[in-house]
């Protein structure tokens, strides 16, 4: 979902930056991303929070240049059929991605505000996006946590009903995607950065302003997903995308405190390490 201005920008031949051309590549999830950063594979690119973090820990090949399209998780907490809170589900099962997550924090944090915490409750990994989706047809979940599009295939085809959206779990929010460059990179050509990370908000605010279009290049991308519900989910998720490509130091000040407690970090890890500012 969060790659629909990439794909879009593609499709209209503006995947370029300062006269080069810009070849994209998906992962297939945060852990395969880290692996791909460790071994070197890519100049520039955006990701959530943890897997960056977790490469920047363990490698000096990458900086951070600026903050990508999304300031919240974008994960939701959804509750099956008939349950209304989760006081009700004390002793059931929550399935999350894995622990040590994101998923896995949002639950903590939400249980936490109704006096519970997860020893009270039987966490199942599912594993990942569609294997969340697919665990969830097969398993006796009470809740969940799922990102779009997925959330939006749970509750049209599930009839399960979003408990808490990722934008309202932490205020402020301690999750945002981070946009990095590789450090020699940033070191030699600057002003190529400068320009990739101006053509990124350009990416951004096109897509945010062609929906439909966006849409469109997502089901392309995702063809398992049912198309109408990427449709929506594009329409409800790109309003909330920021085009501001600026590094946001409260904002990653609060998401290195939210790494801390998943234990992303490897030991003497320092924010200012990795940062790097950039100018034309």
């Amino acid at each position: 979902m969060l790659n629909a201005p990439v794909y879009l920008a593609h499709a209209n031949g503006r995947l370029r930056a300062a006269e080069a051309a810009i070849v994209a590549t998906d992962t297939a999830h945060g852990g395969q991303h880290t692996s791909a950063l460790l071994d070197g594979h890519y100049d520039m690119g955006h990701i959530g929070a943890a897997p960056l973090v977790a490469a920047l820990s363990r490698t000096r090949d990458y900086v951070l240049v600026g903050t990508g399209l999304l300031r919240y998780p974008p994960h939701s907490m959804l509750l099956s059929p008939g349950i209304k809170q989760l006081a009700e589900i004390r002793g059931g099962s929550i399935g999350i991605d894995r622990r040590g997550t994101c998923s896995h924090s949002i639950v903590r944090t939400l249980l936490a505000r109704e006096g519970m915490n997860e020893s009270q409750m039987d966490i199942i990994e599912l594993g990942g996006g569609l294997k969340n989706f697919d665990s969830m047809c097969r398993t006796d979940l009470a809740a969940a946590v799922l990102w779009e599009p997925f959330t939006t295939t749970a509750v049209r085809e599930l009839g399960w009903k979003i408990f808490a959206a990722g934008s309202n779990v932490w205020s402020p929010s301690r999750y945002c995607t981070m946009i990095y460059a590789r450090r020699s990179l940033v070191e030699q050509s600057s002003d190529l950065v400068v320009a990739v990370l101006q053509a990124y908000a350009d990416w951004v605010r096109a897509a945010q302003l062609n929906q439909e279009a966006a849409a469109e290049q997502v089901i392309r991308e995702m063809p398992t997903i049912p198309a109408e519900d990427i449709r929506s989910a594009v329409a409800h998720e790109a309003p909330t995308w920021c085009p501001d490509t600026s590094l946001d130091r409260n904002l990653l000040q609060r998401v290195i405190g939210e790494l801390e407690v998943q234990s992303v970090l490897a030991p003497g890890f320092r924010l200012d390490d990795v940062i790097a500012t950039v100018s034309a």
